[in-house]
């Protein structure tokens, strides 16, 4: 690009040297001397020479300027795109690392990008994504749901955290309102798979239920055996969310000549 604004400004310099001379040539002429010898066309097209060349010159140096601005702006232009691509490539990086899936959706809830481990998850190309909604790529179920949380967003434009629960899994959702570039609002997604975390906690609230029933059937009065055991089967049920279950409670008859004798007794 430098070379070429070189070799443009040497061409330039050189037609205006010839211009000058040529002008300079022109410009010694004695106009009254011509008038009285040639008449008056004669003197007119002296004249016009004289225009024409003033004219010509301005113009060249018009069109060199508007070349010189022209290629100063591309060179500015090209800087400015190579900037955009090196950010993008390094946003495509960065989201692509993370292990959640990331993707943003425009003002119609159609998906702008999203990243690599939103196509592993979901087994889908980013091409087949982009530009289709929910409801082109999943089930009328799980499309009517997100598209549910997505309006909340733009409504209230605020962040909604929730959990979902899918395929087995059990998943994070952080999404949040984007001002896009044409002025509207489109929706920002985080989503992280939190089945581990999940299923940790649930076992940790059980082992808790767990102790606290002990400590309560041990340490709680009663006014007979039957209320206790009542108590007992409700909490164990609601502990291992089970709709029925039965629990037998055995009496020890002892004799001096045999041995105990368990008996069932409801």
């Amino acid at each position: 690009m430098r070379k070429i604004v070189d070799i443009l400004v040497l061409i330039s310099i050189f037609v205006l040297s010839v211009l000058t001379a040529v002008y300079a040539d022109t410009a010694d002429v004695d106009y009254y001397k011509v008038f009285e010898q040639h008449g008056l066309s004669m003197l007119m097209i002296n004249l016009e020479t004289n225009t024409f060349v003033l004219a010509l010159t301005c113009l060249l140096l018009l069109m060199f300027l508007t070349s010189i601005l022209l290629l100063n702006t591309s060179r500015k232009l090209k800087a400015q795109n190579l900037e955009i691509k090196n950010f993008d490539e390094s946003r495509r990086t960065f989201i692509d690392a993370d292990d959640s899936a990331i993707f943003l959706k425009d003002e119609s809830l159609k998906y702008v990008f999203v990243n690599k481990a939103f196509e592993n998850f979901n087994n889908m190309k980013a091409s087949d994504v982009v530009g289709h909604d929910d409801f082109d790529l999943i089930d009328k179920e799980s499309a009517a749901l997100y598209r549910k949380i997505d309006l909340e967003v733009l409504e209230k434009k605020a962040i909604v955290v929730n959990e979902i629960k899918r395929k087995n899994k059990v998943f994070l959702t952080t999404k949040f309102p984007v001002k896009l570039n044409n002025g509207h609002h489109g929706v920002g997604a985080n989503v992280r798979d939190v089945t581990e975390e999940y299923n940790n906690k649930i076992k940790a609230e059980k082992t808790l239920y767990r102790n606290s029933i002990l400590v309560n059937v041990m340490n709680r009065s009663y006014e007979s055996a039957q209320e206790q055991l009542d108590y007992v089967l409700h909490e164990v049920l609601k502990l291992t969310e089970s709709k029925f279950g039965y629990i037998y409670m055995y009496t020890m008859k002892i004799s001096k000549n045999s041995h105990s004798t368990p008996g069932p007794k409801m």
